[in-house]
Order: structure tokens, then C-alpha cells, then sequence
């Protein structure tokens, strides 16, 4: 599998669909996808892309809101997919008018998209990188990925940065749809090409982890897209009955609690 993820973005250009996500969508495409470069972005909306008011003009603009952009780069994953103990199964990079600096200005950030799906993979999630500590996937996801730190640094009786380095090295995020929007796009995007292939990817390589106990699989978003069994050992579904959210206490200590077994870490 890891040659076949390889294989398939080698074939990825830049601001662009992947092109077997072009051909799925044919012409279709203006219905499901918005093509808008930097400038336009700036003509439409406002001339700081940063400002959250430029966002929020986009987002009074219409249904667009669900469509995707095939003009920023794809984030299908982040963590080290290969090796990791605990897999966040997610629904798709979120938006906001910053990414359009993010990805066509920030040359660091350019460069950590770019190794990211070549499956270059840092000793961390390439979107907590300190480098980038300005953009939009690192004020999402360092939270998220710290409740996990402090849970398992106090229930364990261990150094913070230990415990940090550990946990960034094995907790790893898949998208159900690998392009930014605003809002949940539409269903016929889960059946994209690239949607597929991680679903593929889930089936035919984590799954054989998790049955051997080498990983778990919490579904946070997107549980039908994914097709697997919620009563299987080592597979978190998040209740349908949870608020609408961030990930809850009770989700993090069920992925504290399974990173701990697999450290053997004890107070």
C-alpha cells in the first residue's frame, strides 16, 4: 500500500485536482469545486486573506462554503501513516482565506505539504512543526493533539516533552475528502479517487494492525464513508449522540489509555 499511495500522488500537480479526481468529476467540476487562485480570492472578498472578515465574506458567499478547492494543496493525511499506534479517521482540511498564504507564500509550509504526500515523513505531524506555528492547521490540531499529551503525561507520571514526542510520533490523521472546504462537502465527494484510496489504504493496511493489536482506529468523522465494523477490538466510533465538535474527554482517554499498552507506560 505505501507504494501505491506513493505511486498515485507522484502524479499530483500543484494547485490542482489530482488528476484522476479531475477525470472522476468530469464536467462536473464548477458544481462541486471552486478553481479561485490567490488574486481572485483578494478581488471577491478583500485584500487581507488573513483577516478573519475576508473569511467570513466568503463565507456569506452562497453554498460555496461546501465546495472544495482544487487551487490549495491536498493534506489526505498528516502524522506518520506507516508506523503510528492510533489512527484519527477525520472528515477534510478545513478553510479559511489564510491558506491561500499559507500555500502559495509560506515557503516552509509549501515545502512540508509538498514531503507530506511524497509520505516524507518528519518525526511529527508536519502541520505541528514549530515552523509553521502561524497557520491555520496548527492552531486546529496542536490542541487536540495536546489534551492527548496531558492526559497520558498525568495518568502515566511522565515528562511532558517526553510524552509529547511519543504521542506526535504515533497518533496519525486520515481525511475522508483530501481538499479544503469550509463546510462538509458534498457526498459525491467521498467517492472520489483520492477518498477511495484512503478508504483502501484503512482496509487493506491499518486494519491488518489494529487485528494484530498494533493500532487503533477512532472514527471521528465521516463513519459511513469508512464501511468499518464499530464492534470490532480497537475501533473507537464517536457516539452519534456527542455533541458536534472537537474531540470529547472521554474519546482522548480511550486513545491515551491504548497509546499507554502499547508504551508500557505505568505510573
Amino acid at each position: 500500500m505505501e507504494q501505491i499511495l506513493k505511486k498515485f500522488w507522484s502524479n499530483y500537480s500543484p494547485h490542482n485536482l489530482h488528476p484522476e479526481d479531475l477525470e472522476y468529476l468530469g464536467e462536473k467540476f464548477s458544481k462541486y469545486c471552486l478553481d479561485y487562485g490567490a488574486d481572485e480570492m483578494k478581488d471577491r472578498y478583500g485584500d487581507d486573506l488573513s483577516s478573519d472578515t475576508t473569511n467570513k465574506n466568503f463565507y456569506n458567499d452562497g453554498k460555496k462554503k461546501h465546495k472544495i478547492f482544487s487551487t490549495l494543496y491536498p493534506v489526505p493525511f498528516f502524522g506518520n501513516i506507516l508506523t503510528a499506534k492510533v489512527y484519527i479517521l477525520s472528515g477534510n482540511p478545513g478553510f479559511h482565506t489564510l491558506n491561500f498564504i499559507e500555500d502559495y507564500e509560506n515557503k516552509t509550509m509549501i515545502n512540508l505539504l509538498k514531503r507530506n504526500i511524497k509520505l516524507d515523513f518528519l518525526d511529527l505531524p508536519f502541520n505541528l512543526d514549530k515552523s509553521v506555528a502561524s497557520t491555520g492547521g496548527y492552531n486546529y490540531w496542536e490542541p487536540i493533539y495536546k489534551k492527548i499529551v496531558e492526559e497520558l503525561a498525568v495518568n502515566s507520571n511522565r515528562n511532558f516533552e517526553e510524552i509529547k514526542e511519543y504521542v506526535y510520533r504515533n497518533v496519525a490523521v486520515i481525511e475522508s475528502v483530501v481538499y479544503h472546504s469550509q463546510k462538509k462537502p458534498d457526498s459525491k465527494l467521498f467517492k472520489l479517487p483520492s477518498s477511495e484510496l484512503n478508504k483502501n489504504f484503512v482496509h487493506d493496511y491499518i486494519l491488518e494492525r489494529v487485528n494484530i493489536n498494533q493500532a487503533m482506529i477512532f472514527i471521528w468523522r465521516g463513519a459511513s464513508h469508512w464501511e468499518l465494523d464499530a464492534d470490532e477490538e480497537n475501533i473507537l466510533v464517536r457516539n452519534p449522540n456527542a455533541a458536534i465538535g472537537t474531540i470529547n474527554s472521554e474519546e482522548i482517554g480511550v486513545i491515551s489509555n491504548f497509546l499507554a499498552l502499547k508504551h508500557q507506560l505505568k505510573p
